[in-house]
Formats: structure tokens, sequence, C-alpha cells
């Protein structure tokens, strides 16, 4: 019975997750009549206060099944154990790794045509809504600077792009582009070896004749 109760809370994840509250409209504000406007009849404005009342309680029920999806949550991974509660908070959090926006494959050898060459690590998390603090603790990688995962050992990357978005965040670190370059390689740690599924700790890229 427990189990099931578990299972119906983080299966619901997938379902309310798109359900955030919108912003309110203000519901004080009522058509003017100005020189050249039109006023607004009896009727429209009617229709109009009726409107915003219904967003009103649209927006109640949105953050009150919000509310009670969050308990529900927090009650389900109370119940969890570290090895289910660590693969649950996992799947919230994905990562790729990409060299000129081709994912590096299992073994680890990327071979490109051209430079310069642009070694990229993407984070992105699985849903829009507010996550209990455990979640983000134990889905996220353990730091937040990608140089603690990235060892690029005796290459000096010669631009660095961060972008960062609501829910996805990338590095993109640029070689060769001032100096030319055949290959090089680098390592990922153990953590984001795992992550990524790959099958090795050392990435090589070529560049091809």
């Amino acid at each position: 019975m427990k189990r099931s109760l578990i299972c119906v809370c983080l299966l619901s994840l997938m379902i309310i997750s798109g359900c955030s509250p919108e912003s309110e409209q203000p519901a004080d504000e009522t058509p003017e009549t100005s020189t050249g406007a039109v006023a607004v009849s009896g009727e429209g404005s009617s229709a109009l206060e009726e409107k915003i009342k219904e967003q009103k309680q649209m927006i109640k029920t949105l953050e009150a099944a919000n509310k009670e999806y969050l308990n529900l949550l927090e009650a389900a991974i109370s119940h969890l154990d570290e090895e289910n509660l660590s693969a649950f908070a996992q799947k919230q959090f994905s990562y790729t790794l990409k060299v000129n926006d081709e994912a590096v494959p299992p073994e680890g050898i990327v071979e490109i045509d051209e430079l310069p060459v642009a070694v990229t690590l993407v984070s992105e998390m699985g849903t829009s809504i507010l996550l209990p603090q455990k979640i983000y603790e134990q889905g996220m990688l353990s730091s937040d600077d990608p140089l603690e995962h990235l060892n690029f050992m005796k290459e000096e990357p010669e631009d660095v792009v961060v972008r960062d978005g609501t829910s996805v965040q990338s590095f993109t670190y640029i070689f060769g582009e001032e100096s030319p370059l055949e290959e090089m390689e680098f390592m990922i740690s153990d953590e984001l070896k795992g992550r990524l599924g790959l099958d090795t700790n050392v990435v090589k890229i070529i560049k091809g004749q």
C-alpha cells in the first residue's frame, strides 16, 4: 500500500507539472470613457467582470492544487530510502555533453570537420515547478562549477559562453579558434561520466582531414 502511494505521488509530478498559476490580473480595473474612446456598455461591463471573476477563481484553484501536490510529494519522498530518492531526484535533472553540437558517444571519441572546437555541458531541469530542496541536492551534480567535472588538462579555453535559462543552463568552452588544433583530450569526473552514461572518463576529439 505504501509503495502504491509513493508511485501515485511521483507520477503526479508529470501530471501537475504544467499547472502553475498565471499572474493575476487586477480586478479593480474598470473600463474608462475618455475623449476618443468608446464607452463600455452595461452588458459589456458585466461580461468583463464575470470573466475577471472566473480567472480569479481559476488562479485560486491552481494555487490550491499546487499546494496539495507539493504536500503529497513531500509525503511520498519521506517514505523513499536513500537509493530510491537519489534515483528519483536524478530523473528530474538531465545532463548532455556535446562537441560542436553533437552528443559525445559512449566510447568518448569525436571526429570534427572543422575548427573551432566547442565543448558544451548542458543541464536541464525536467519540470518547471518548485521542487523540495532534497530533490535539488540529490538530483544535480555535486558542484555548480563545470570545471569540477571537466578537466581540459593542457588546453586552455580561448572563450567561454554561458547561457542561463529558467530550466536549461549551458557552459560552452571554445578551443582552436585562434591557434591550430589537430586533436585534444579532456577528462570528465566519475560523477559526470555516470550521469552521461559514458564508458570512459576520457573524451578525445580528432580533426578530420
